[in-house]
């Protein structure tokens, strides 16, 4: 079953018009702070900050060395001959009760 609402509560079918009320609401605003006339003695006086001095100090250059030489290669491998052959030994099984 649907919940039902009442009427007077959804206002689902006044977003359009509350969007439109705002969006004139701040038009208005806007359009009267560029009408106000604003005169110079109105103005607060800005003062500005003494300028700053600001000491550069010399650094000395560094050397940039130049990097070690990569490692040399390995050599490749060396093949030996193999004759000795491994026997394969067996084990006996244990069987347990």
């Amino acid at each position: 079953m649907l919940p039902y609402k009442k009427g007077r509560i959804d206002d689902r079918r006044m977003h359009l018009v509350y969007t439109e009320i705002g969006l004139i609401a701040s038009l208005l605003v806007v359009a009267t702070l560029f009408r106000v006339p604003l005169s110079a003695h109105q103005m607060p006086e800005l003062i500005t900050p003494e300028a700053e001095v600001i000491l550069i100090e010399q650094i000395e250059p560094t050397l940039q060395l130049a990097p070690p030489p990569p490692p040399t290669a390995l050599p490749p491998p060396i093949e030996v001959a193999d004759t000795k052959v491994i026997e394969e030994v067996l084990l006996p099984s244990i069987e347990f009760d």
